[in-house]
């Protein structure tokens, strides 16, 4: 509860002036009584604006905050989970904050194609891609560090040079209304969280150039409700920065369309454990994958790591009420990544390894429609790598050897009312199951 002692009007300057000693004056006059800051309608220029707590920020309907494209006017000091090669930038800051509140039918822009990119937007499997060889910084929109009981609602958040929201170490954070439209660049998360506890989002616009909801590092408590979204790369996705705990999360009512990097995707490689994690009633319409669910040798996104670390465990799963359209190649925007071959024509996949299996999954109530359509005559029947060390997209094993679904390495495999056809003729067969444990298939139907 925020005990609001001070309230300060803020009214646009001419535009093009920089606003950041006023709002950040604003701000700073809350830190000892707690207060309100409101932003009347109108265009706001700024660099980076360091929050407090007991703090409400109000942006009214047509009040626009414009990040700076000037990179000396952000002003963190701050080194992220994702990255140690920079500190990481934001326009608005918190660390160690209590009591936030950010709301109101306003925006937030961040003129992200003003800012290039480096060696930061690509894995290590994958840098020679790279436009430049050095690691560049691109602000986001939102960055919250060990925060605690932070609100943001209703915002329209736009256009980051890098993720739009970066979330670490916090408890108790909530998004609730918010619009995320955030494909002007690379790497454009919508909402990327990293060891985080007691989340919500809820009836969120997400419409990303890379995956709209991350959870990294570790994740407990966690509930993704009713949201419409749209990405270059994987609607929801766990891991594969994975060294922690991922438990107690429930993804429900949501409309996953237009995605191109697998709809969602569990990838364990860094000793951590994913447990009792449920989906229900998803949406998927025009879509690759649809789901992926990986253990793995993550080798690092920016250095390579030793290949005997153990992946970690993947246990007590739950796909319920699942509707999806797959399909057979993904169209990305023209400035995103190209397709990768292995994107073409996919499928379910649930990969352990022989020495560390996935636990129980449990796949109830599909109706999973693929466009189908490969007829390549040199198809053969084969299995996937057991080991790979490379960064573990869904991709990297070329296209897949059966046009439904692919499970391997895998204690307990669960399937109960799963319908999956094709459009279009496919040479493939439907199903390759390799090494499962044990298996329990009732209402299992195939056609095309």
């Amino acid at each position: 509860m925020i005990n609001i002692k001070k309230e300060i009007l803020l009214v646009p300057e001419p535009e093009g002036t920089d606003d950041t000693g006023r709002i950040q004056a604003a701000v700073d006059s809350c830190r000892e009584t707690g207060g309100r800051v409101v932003f009347a309608p109108g265009k706001y220029y700024t660099g980076t604006i360091h929050l407090c707590s007991n703090l409400m920020i109000e942006f009214t309907e047509g009040s626009e905050i414009i990040g700076s494209d000037d990179l000396a006017k952000y002003t963190v000091h701050e080194y992220s989970h994702q990255s140690k090669q920079n500190y990481w930038q934001s326009l608005f800051f918190a660390r160690d904050a209590v009591h936030v509140v950010l709301k109101g039918k306003g925006r937030i822009s961040g003129q992200g194609d003003h800012f290039p990119y480096g060696l930061e937007a690509y894995s290590v499997d994958d840098q020679d891609m790279a436009p430049v060889r050095e690691y560049k910084v691109r602000p986001s929109l939102l960055y919250l560090k060990g925060c605690t009981d932070v609100k943001v609602e209703q915002l329209e958040l736009r256009d980051a040079a890098q993720f739009a929201v970066l979330t670490e170490e916090c408890t108790k954070v909530e998004f609730r209304d918010v619009s995320v439209i955030n494909r002007k660049n690379q790497n454009t998360d919508g909402f990327h969280f990293s060891m985080i506890r007691d989340i919500m989002v809820e009836n969120c616009r997400l419409d990303c150039g890379d995956d709209a909801v991350v959870l990294n590092r570790s994740a407990a408590g966690v509930r993704i409700r009713n949201c419409d979204i749209s990405s270059r790369w994987a609607g929801i996705r766990i891991g594969p920065f994975s060294d922690g705990e991922f438990t107690r999360i429930e993804v429900c009512g949501c409309h996953i369309h237009h995605t191109y990097g697998c709809a969602v995707k569990i990838q364990v490689g860094e000793g951590g454990y994913a447990h009792d994690l449920y989906f229900h009633d998803l949406v998927m319409d025009e879509v690759t994958g649809p789901v992926q669910i990986r253990l793995c040798h993550f080798p690092g996104w920016e250095t390579k790591k030793e290949t005997n670390i153990s992946p970690g465990r993947i246990d007590r799963i739950t796909f319920e009420r699942i509707r999806a359209r797959v399909i057979a190649e993904g169209k990305p925007k023209p400035h995103e990544v190209p397709v990768f071959d292995g994107e073409r024509y996919s499928c379910v996949q649930v990969q352990g390894l022989d020495e560390y299996k996935i636990g129980r999954l449990t796949c109830r109530d599909w109706d999973i429609q693929y466009e189908g359509g490969y007829e390549d005559t040199a198809y053969s029947l084969h299995l996937t790598e057991n080991a790979d060390y490379r960064y573990p997209e869904y991709f990297i094993f070329g296209i897949m050897p059966c046009y439904a679904m692919y499970a391997a390495h895998v204690e307990k495999l669960v399937l109960s009312g799963l319908h999956f056809s094709c459009e279009k003729r496919d040479v493939r067969v439907p199903f390759v199951f390799h090494d499962i444990a044990g298996i329990e298939m009732t209402g299992m139907q195939t056609e095309q």
